[in-house]
């Protein structure tokens, strides 16, 4: 018996049959998102308004990606959800039609609580992702920094630098055993 041949599969460079119907490729969503990401930031540099309507746009964007990695169990979906709401959040409490919250910082403070939250998450069920949890509390520390400063003069952001140094060193003689008496 022969195979059908009425309806003849085409394939990519990497020999994966391309969807559509004739093997045409469908329109990529990275590239839409691209342009209507691109074109939302322009015009967010030309309104005040528009910078404020494309943070909401942009706060459901990412939590339907969380919503996503949650259903699908997709890391990446989440990360990404987590990069996208954290900063989208913190461009709409501190754009000026909300005026929220004010000063620098907010976007590392959300992104840094959002990663070390599903790294922790991560560890208490699997005991995987320790160092993905110690990155995002390092960003969320380093985020708090730069709004103390904004809420007061003492200059705490260049204190992170020293504070890493001495928490690694702290970890590393910790796990030497060299405060196994404490």
């Amino acid at each position: 018996m022969k195979p059908d041949q009425s309806n003849p599969t085409v394939l990519d460079p990497f020999g994966r049959p391309l969807p559509g119907p004739g093997g045409r490729p469908r329109i990529s969503l990275f590239g839409l998102f691209l342009i209507v990401f691109g074109l939302l930031l322009a015009a967010g540099e030309l309104m005040s308004q528009a910078e404020l309507m494309s943070s909401a746009f942009f706060l459901a964007i990412g939590i339907a990606l969380l919503a996503l990695g949650v259903r699908e169990r997709s890391d990446l979906a989440l990360y990404a959800g987590v990069l996208v709401t954290g900063l989208a959040l913190a461009g709409l409490l501190t754009s000026p039609g909300l005026n929220a919250l004010r000063g620098p910082g907010w976007g590392s403070v959300f992104v840094g609580v959002g990663v070390a939250g599903i790294a922790f998450v991560r560890w208490v069920t699997t005991r995987k992702n320790l160092l993905i949890l110690a990155l995002g509390a390092i960003l969320a520390f380093w985020g708090a920094t730069e709004v103390l400063q904004t809420y007061s003069d003492f200059p705490a952001n260049r204190l992170i630098g020293p504070l890493v140094l001495v928490a690694l060193g702290i970890y590393i003689v910790s796990r030497r055993g060299l405060f196994r008496w404490i």
